[in-house]
């Protein structure tokens, strides 16, 4: 077989010489043969005349010959392509709405496809990245730099290690912050990914270093935007945070760092966070889990050795790295953790949060090509019963069916790559057009949605399977029907056949039931947004302003940093427009503090509870409008020297002090209990349940405390909550002025709380708008192709129609009878629709929220905006059928 396809390859590219070789061997065979009849006693001249007898005439020979070569499949490929772009041609109609019935399915599938490929299946832009390992523990993979150092000077499975955090720098001097995406990273981070400068130099181990002279390297985007590009931009001088660091290079533009969605402005070695944040450094805590780990296996290790070798190295790691005030009863089980790892395919937030749903949303544009390839089935059922005749003749002539059957999959094949070329060209819009539709703050994720390998196979594989999806089934039945039948009958007559249009029958019912399972979906997801919108989540997310102060670039000791904290809040509470104000180390949706306290249960025993914290300010209930239902407010006499305070949400009272009254009571909080010992916190009140980090979840236990008590050793300024009312330009202008009253270095970064809820709900609004769309185009094609049914029965009934309106029928009856067909394929393709809708909807349940799989609303609402479509979509053909006039109808028949 191997070699028969060799032969047929040089047959095609060496057409003269296949040629040649021919001649050659029928001359071989001659000579031989007559050279045999020679030896035999026969004469040259009888010897050579039988020799041709035997062998057969050799013109018949080379033809025979020549249809195994390729190149005549090719030309006759070639023909069959013309004649299907000559055929198309004189239909317009039938080509436009056949190729754009498949542009749009091709063309939704070939968009999600691409965000996919983006965001799982692109391989991180370093060298050979299937040999790095991403580190994690007990399902986390933060680690502090006291583990890092440890790891990094003791292992010896990695070529190269390295340990990186994303941070934010600022490079505004004081006023309303410039932020700059930044990556703190260690000396072996480039080296260790392969990654080499563009411009300039990547930092190395000798600038990771305590004391050593602070160096930038810049991404190429950030490079194009701020410095135009400059060729000369190593040695230049970058402010980041109030501090000057030295660019020395710039990275290639494919490199976006490690961060699948994310990129990076600003890359500056991890001993430079110390001379950032000189007065509380993350560096030197042992209780800030902050970096996370790469390692390079070294060549010829496999994963299984490594993590092997890694769960014997752990348990000394942990030990050498614990926190020298950790209690000892407690160092024995921290040095019980062990560091695991896993292919490092790219950290992403992103993969994480939107894997799911791209692949239902895969899964909806998968059944809209289905429902345009029923369209363009159905058409193609239509137009061969035009085409009987022509088809019948060919095969009178000689063709056979196999032949016929090849040319009409041809024309599918170029309908379904003309329909694929326009639906790419959609999805290059789309594509980037739905990325934006998670951006937060007018900042979409950086992802490359250009066409790549992958994602242009999927997109010919698409054409061609959409090809055979709906042209096989219509040429297997174009050809069906004997010559002799075909010749003496019409095409209308062939097509009036109960056989000829219960292929199509089925069809429609197919698209029905594939159109509602969508219509549902929409329904379900768009109810899960509105009820996720219209919740209430424990506080008043509208007219609320969010600033965020850095007091780094000050360079303020502990104290000074409480005191310029204070005087900001006391400042900002005095501005016109602002009704409350307060700070709070957690705002809504952005993530928790959390850990478990000690409660005495009243047999003596201890019960742990664990709680999510959040450090706030006196006024913050008041700010938030979150009700305070027992007890008091924090004051100023709760302070980092008073008794230990905290108030409670419901939640954390009822199950820390059931059936009882929690004011008053006490508990007692093992923060951080690896480094600290515990202490008694005394309740003062109870506020109402809110929603901090999932809109989905029931409120957990929250406990909120004083900010002055937070467990930090470092001071917390937190976020300033502001209710304001009025224009929120005026009450930010307000706020950078007493900023800078109170210090002209401070930097402001704003947004709202509204704003921060909305995009807590990206993941659904994206899959519920996309739904709701690729309902709305399902509906479409459906409705279409309900129209083309009806017309087309209505066009093959003509006569029908005419005979019965002349005996004395009404053209009610008339438009009865032929929408009477279309119920029936509706009221068998809604509960098919149904089932489908029910099974398919227990799938994506955990994706539901206040709903159901089965929620008989949507459901029915469902059911009955596809009846309505259905009835529009049949009732137009059927009423012009039904005022025809039949004197002239039954002229023409």
């Amino acid at each position: 077989m191997f070699t028969n396809l060799i032969f047929r390859l040089r047959s095609l590219f060496g057409r003269r010489t296949a040629e040649a070789e021919l001649d050659e061997e029928l001359a071989f065979h001659l000579e031989h043969e007559t050279a045999k009849l020679t030896r035999a006693g026969a004469s040259p001249d009888e010897a050579r005349r039988r020799a041709r007898l035997a062998i057969g005439g050799t013109s018949q020979i080379k033809e025979e010959v020549r249809d195994e070569w390729i190149w005549r499949w090719c030309r006759e490929l070639s023909q069959d392509i013309r004649y299907s772009i000559r055929v198309l041609r004189q239909s317009p109609t039938f080509t436009a709405v056949a190729v754009l019935s498949l542009a749009l399915g091709i063309g939704a599938n070939t968009s999600i496809f691409s965000i996919l490929n983006a965001v799982i299946m692109k391989p991180l832009p370093v060298r050979d990245p299937g040999q790095l390992a991403h580190l994690f523990h007990a399902g986390d993979d933060s680690y502090t730099n006291a583990i890092w150092e440890q790891l990094r000077d003791h292992q010896d499975i990695f070529s190269s290690a390295l340990a990186y955090a994303p941070t934010d720098f600022d490079l505004a001097d004081g006023g309303e912050r410039r932020p700059a995406k930044g990556v703190y990273a260690s000396g072996d981070y480039f080296h260790t990914l392969g990654v080499s400068a563009l411009v300039g130099r990547v930092f190395t181990v000798n600038d990771d270093r305590r004391g050593g002279a602070p160096v930038a390297v810049l991404s190429y985007g950030f490079w194009q935007r701020s410095y135009g590009g400059d060729p000369h931009i190593a040695g230049r001088t970058i402010r980041l945070t109030g501090h000057p660091f030295e660019i020395v290079g710039v990275t290639p533009r494919s490199f976006f760092g490690l961060d699948i969605g994310n990129t990076f402005d600003v890359i500056v070695p991890l001993a430079n966070e110390a001379f950032i944040d000189a007065e509380r450094p993350m560096l030197d805590g042992r209780s800030n889990w902050w970096l996370t780990i790469i390692g390079r296996l070294k060549p010829g290790l496999s994963f299984p050795q490594a993590a092997a070798r890694l769960a014997v190295l752990s348990p000394a790691i942990f030990r050498a790295a614990a926190d020298t005030d950790m209690p000892p009863e407690n160092l024995g089980e921290f040095a019980k953790q062990k560091i695991e790892l896993t292919p490092a395919a790219g950290m992403s937030n992103l993969r994480d949060q939107f894997g799911g749903p791209l692949l239902v949303l895969m899964g909806i544009t998968a059944l809209v090509l289905l429902i345009a390839c029923v369209n363009v089935a159905n058409l193609l059922l239509a137009r061969a019963g035009a085409r009987q005749r022509e088809i019948a003749i060919r095969m009178a002539v000689g063709a056979g069916r196999g032949r016929l059957i090849r040319q009409l999959l041809t024309e599918s094949v170029v309908l379904s790559l003309a329909g694929a070329a326009c639906g790419a060209l959609l999805a290059q819009g789309a594509g980037p057009a739905i990325v934006r539709m998670i951006s937060w703050q007018g900042q979409a994720p950086i992802l490359d949605v250009s066409p790549d390998i992958r994602v242009l196979g999927f997109t010919a594989g698409a054409a061609m399977l959409t090809a055979i999806l709906f042209g096989l089934a219509p040429a297997m039945k174009a050809t069906r029907l004997a010559t002799s039948e075909s010749l003496k009958q019409s095409a209308r007559a062939l097509t009036e056949r109960r056989g000829g249009f219960s292929l199509g029958r089925v069809l429609v019912v197919a698209q029905i039931a594939l159109s509602l399972l969508l219509v549902v979906a929409a329904g379900l997801f768009a109810g899960t947004l509105r009820n996720l919108s219209h919740q209430h989540l424990g506080f008043d997310t509208e007219g609320v302003l969010l600033v965020e102060p850095d007091l780094r670039p000050a360079h303020y000791s502990p104290e000074r940093t409480v005191f310029a904290s204070d005087d900001l809040l006391a400042r900002v509470r005095e501005l016109p427009g602002v009704a409350a104000a307060a700070r709070a180390a957690v705002t809504p949706m952005t993530g928790s503090w959390q850990w478990d306290v000690k409660v005495d249960k009243t047999d003596g025993s201890r019960k742990d509870v664990h709680a999510y914290f959040n450090p706030i300010s006196p006024g913050y209930f008041e700010t938030v409008r979150t009700p305070l239902v027992r007890g008091r407010d924090f004051g100023p006499a709760d302070t980092k020297t008073s008794p230990h305070v905290a108030i409670l949400n419901e939640t954390a009272a009822r199950e820390m002090f059931p059936g009882i009254d929690p004011v008053g009571k006490s508990y007692r909080d093992a923060t951080m209990d690896r480094v600290r010992k515990e202490f008694t916190v005394e309740v003062v009140g109870v506020a109402g349940d809110a929603k901090y980090k999932s809109m989905r979840d029931a409120p957990p236990p929250t406990i909120y405390m004083p900010i002055p008590q937070n467990p930090m050793p470092m001071p917390l300024i937190g976020t300033y909550e502001l209710r304001f009312a009025g224009s929120p330009s005026a009450v930010i202008n307000g706020v950078k002025d007493v900023a800078h009253v109170v210090d002209p270095r401070i930097s402001l970064e704003f947004h709202f709380l509204s704003a921060q809820i909305a995009a807590a709900l990206i993941q659904e609004r994206l899959v519920a708008m996309l739904a709701t769309f690729f309902g709305l185009l399902a509906l479409v094609l459906a409705s279409a192709g309900l129209y083309g049914v009806v017309a087309y029965s209505a066009s093959r009934r003509r006569g029908e129609m005419a005979i019965r309106l002349a005996l004395g029928s009404t053209r009610g009856h008339v438009l009865q009878l032929m929408l009477r067909d279309l119920a029936v394929l509706v009221l068998i393709g809604l509960p098919l629709g149904l089932g489908a809708s029910l099974a398919c909807a227990r799938l994506v349940r955990s994706m539901l929220f206040g709903l159901t799989p089965g929620d008989p609303l949507t459901l029915a609402g469902a059911s009955g905006l596809l009846l309505l479509v259905a009835f529009l979509a049949g009732y137009l053909p059927a009423r012009r059928a039904a005022r025809l006039d039949p004197v002239v109808a039954l002229r023409e028949e």
